[in-house]
């Protein structure tokens, strides 16, 4: 599949600094202009920069409802956005083949989703899509992470806590991050403190959040800031090849951590 990320988009790929993420929002971009035809405003009322953004947004809600939920699918239907939109989202989900001319090894750009096959759907229930493959979701997830951190703290929170954040999900979150200008910094660590001085009981209750937070925080700043890290819950935290001479993790539950 990252194979035919780069044949599909080779020729719009830069010829230096090139990486993942530049990778994947281009061929976002590529995806979302070849069906333009299903997403275009009748009445010219909307740009098509404006209707992308739109999109991305939407994709970044599926993804992290999915990830949320620990879901194999989402209803379309279920999603707050226009109706219209949603509709052809679900037409853009049609499945493709190559297109005939292929001798030069060259694919087509698939849809960002596809659809997926559920049988009956409960009432009132329409559109059930996936995306079109596990990479694409953790790259949408990381956008969506990045934007609710910057944004909606409160609701970062609950994300982090609930959900467990793979290693891919993180590398895009980071160099996402790095790319917006703005600084995470202070808002990943409000959230690491707020595990600071918790009981057993509340050990349970703070969930994933302090390792999410803080594996963010390391990836994005490439070290730990300030020198206190004391009686915070790190459970499962990853902080292999990180400097940690000069901090302080007196009373700081490590259980499942990697200190490498």
């Amino acid at each position: 599949f990252f194979l035919d990320f780069v044949k599909a988009t080779l020729k719009e790929l830069p010829n230096k600094d090139l990486d993942e993420l530049i990778i994947y929002e281009t061929y976002t971009q590529k995806s979302l202009e070849r069906k333009y035809e299903y997403l275009e405003d009748e009445n010219l009322q909307t740009s098509p920069k404006s209707i992308f953004e739109n999109i991305k947004f939407i994709l970044e809600i599926i993804a992290g409802r999915l990830h949320y939920a620990d879901a194999e699918f989402i209803y379309l239907s279920d999603v707050q956005g226009s109706p219209q939109l949603l509709k052809r989202l679900w037409e853009m989900a049609n499945p493709e083949t190559q297109e005939h001319d292929d001798r030069m090894g060259r694919v087509a750009v698939r849809s960002l989703l596809k659809r997926v096959g559920t049988g009956s759907s409960p009432e009132g229930k329409q559109w059930p899509v996936d995306f079109c493959h596990r990479s694409m979701r953790e790259y949408f997830v990381a956008r969506a992470l990045c934007r609710i951190l910057k944004n909606k703290l409160e609701t970062a929170r609950q994300f982090l806590r609930n959900c467990y954040l793979n290693y891919e999900i993180i590398f895009f979150a980071a160099k996402i991050m790095k790319s917006t200008g703005f600084d995470y910094t202070a808002n990943l660590l409000q959230l690491i403190r707020s595990t600071k001085n918790s009981d057993e009981t509340q050990k349970f209750k703070v969930g994933h959040l302090g390792s999410n937070a803080a594996n963010l925080l390391y990836q994005y700043r490439g070290t730990l800031p300030d020198g206190d890290w004391t009686h915070l819950v790190l459970d499962g935290v990853d902080f292999s090849g990180a400097d940690l001479s000069g901090k302080n993790f007196s009373h700081t539950s490590f259980h499942y951590a990697n200190l490498d």
